[in-house]
C-alpha cells in the first residue's frame, strides 16, 4: 500500500489504505528544558518569563494535536504564563523530558470495514478535588468512537479511537471529591 501524507509545524500525518498516523516527533525533540537557577520561590526574570510562555505554548501545540498524555502538565504550567516562579519552570520542565522520552508516541486510526453509524460515541470525564494551586480542582475529558462497548465496559480503552480530548481548571469551586466528579461529567 502506497503511503501518502504530509508534515506540518512538527505535525506529521501519515495515510494508507489501513489507517492514519498522527505523530509529532520532531516537534517534541526540538523542545529544550529551561535552564533557570535559584530558589524555588524566586519569579522567573522577564526574559526567563517570556522563554516559560513560550515553552507553554510549543507544549500545548503538542497537548492538543497529538499528546493527550501532555494535556496536565501543560495546563497546570500554563495557569502560571503570568508570575511564573523557578519552581514552575521546573515542574514545565518535566513535561518537556516527558514529552522528549515518549517523542515516538503516534495516535493510530485504524480503517474499520464498519460504517461510522455502527461505532458508539465514548466519553470519559475525571477530576480530582483541591489538586491545584489555590485549592482549585482540575478535571480531564476524553471522547471517541468505539465498535466494542464491552471492551470499554472491562476497562479496556484500546478498542476506544480517540477523537478528543481536554485538561482545565474546573470553574467552579467544588466543595467535595463527588461535586467535582460531578461538575467534570457535566462539562
Amino acid at each position: 500500500h502506497p503511503e501518502a501524507g504530509f508534515a506540518y509545524r512538527g505535525l506529521k500525518l501519515s495515510i494508507t489504505a489501513a489507517q492514519i498516523r498522527v505523530s509529532q516527533e520532531t516537534a517534541a525533540l526540538t523542545l529544550e528544558p529551561l535552564v533557570v537557577r535559584g530558589d524555588g520561590t524566586r519569579p522567573l526574570t522577564p526574559e526567563e518569563q517570556s522563554e516559560y510562555r513560550a515553552l507553554v505554548g510549543r507544549l500545548l501545540w503538542l497537548a492538543t494535536q497529538s499528546r493527550p498524555d501532555l494535556a496536565f502538565g501543560t495546563s497546570k504550567g500554563s495557569r502560571s504564563n503570568q508570575s511564573a516562579t523557578v519552581a514552575n519552570a521546573r515542574e514545565l520542565n518535566a513535561v518537556v523530558k516527558q514529552a522528549r522520552e515518549s517523542s515516538h508516541f503516534t495516535l493510530v486510526f485504524k480503517k474499520t470495514p464498519k460504517m461510522v453509524s455502527e461505532h458508539s460515541i465514548v466519553s470519559f470525564a475525571d477530576s480530582a478535588f483541591a489538586n491545584v494551586e489555590g485549592v482549585k480542582s482540575q478535571c480531564g475529558h476524553l471522547g471517541g468512537l468505539t465498535l466494542d462497548r464491552s471492551a470499554v465496559a472491562r476497562s479496556d480503552f484500546s478498542a476506544v479511537i480517540p477523537l478528543w480530548w481536554t485538561s482545565s481548571t474546573v470553574r467552579r469551586v467544588c466543595r467535595s471529591t463527588l461535586a467535582c466528579e460531578g461538575y467534570a461529567v457535566s462539562e
